[in-house]
């Protein structure tokens, strides 16, 4: 009996998205299946809306929870739903359906970091390496057994949009590596490894949750600033609000820039920033980390 799934639903946000999708009207030609896709969080650009229209992909912009549940109440044909960046939690009447095989790609090696904003979370919480997961959906946040897992370094500079964008990469390589598996119901999955689970790293985090609340005091060693820094540093993708602190006379500021720079360079450094809203802090033995503010009223 043929155990290809009729229809493959994609749902999620950002680059990973873009990329699935277009790995999976490739295979179309070949397995014949209905390509679907749900906006269920808005596109600040219409690059999906615009990939779905040329590839004739049926669009959906559902942008209420009860109506994408409505959605997928509805599907009678076999479907693979594949979920990526997505914040549409499926409910166990869902989950249960036996015609559907959900897949959600989770940024962490679950069972660490479980929950939104994983990368942030490794990033703060100090860990040496992260990395991608693809896992079947069950009714509990991120619980379910693992399909595909691959790690990468976290390093010792890197920010959070650039363990994001890595795990992205490593994650699209890992969706092709089992997609034809789990299109015919053929996949392995295992059970997720919580041997040495602890409350720091599997924990479930929210997305209102910020590492550290946002905060630090000039009293805190620059390692810790300089890690809260890189945690909540999406680049241009304002995920987190400016890191804020107290100054020593009592001004609340934002941390709107900041840089590691090599000690040996910092006379010419500081004098390029001399007169700006400016802190410097010793970072380690070599660097100092300069940090540029701006007033909170």
């Amino acid at each position: 009996m043929n155990e290809q799934a009729e229809v493959v639903i994609v749902i999620g946000f950002g680059k990973i998205v873009s990329d699935v999708l277009e790995y999976l009207i490739a295979q179309r030609k070949i397995r014949g299946y209905e390509l679907q896709f749900i906006e269920y969080e808005p596109y600040p650009t219409s690059r999906i809306e615009k990939l779905c229209l040329e590839n004739q992909i049926v669009f959906m912009r559902l942008h209420d929870k009860a109506a994408v549940t409505r959605q997928l109440e509805g599907c009678k044909r076999r479907t693979l739903i594949v979920s990526a960046g997505n914040k549409y939690l499926f409910p166990p009447r869902i989950v249960g359906k036996k015609n559907l095989t959900i897949i959600n790609f989770h940024n962490a090696l679950l069972p660490h970091f479980p929950g939104r904003n994983a990368p942030s979370w490794a990033i703060w919480a100090g860990a040496e390496e992260s990395g991608a997961t693809w896992h079947l959906v069950s009714e509990g946040v991120d619980e379910g057994d693992c399909l595909w897992q691959k790690a990468c370094a976290v390093t010792e500079d890197m920010k959070a949009y650039e363990l994001s964008k890595k795990i992205m990469e490593m994650a699209f390589e890992g969706f092709q590596k089992i997609f034809e598996d789990v299109i015919l119901k053929k996949a392995a999955a295992i059970p997720q490894d919580v041997r040495g689970a602890s409350q720091e790293t599997d924990r479930l985090h929210y997305s209102w949750e910020i590492p550290g609340n946002g905060v630090f005091c000039l009293q805190d060693s620059g390692q810790d600033i300089y890690r809260l820094l890189r945690a909540v540093d999406y680049g241009l993708n304002r995920i987190f609000p400016y890191v804020k602190c107290v100054l020593d006379d009592g001004r609340c500021v934002e941390i709107v820039a900041y840089k590691k720079v090599r000690r040996e360079d910092g006379q010419s450094d500081r004098a390029a920033h001399n007169g700006r809203q400016t802190i410097w802090l010793v970072l380690d033995g070599e660097h100092d980390l300069r940090l540029q503010y701006r007033g909170t009223d």
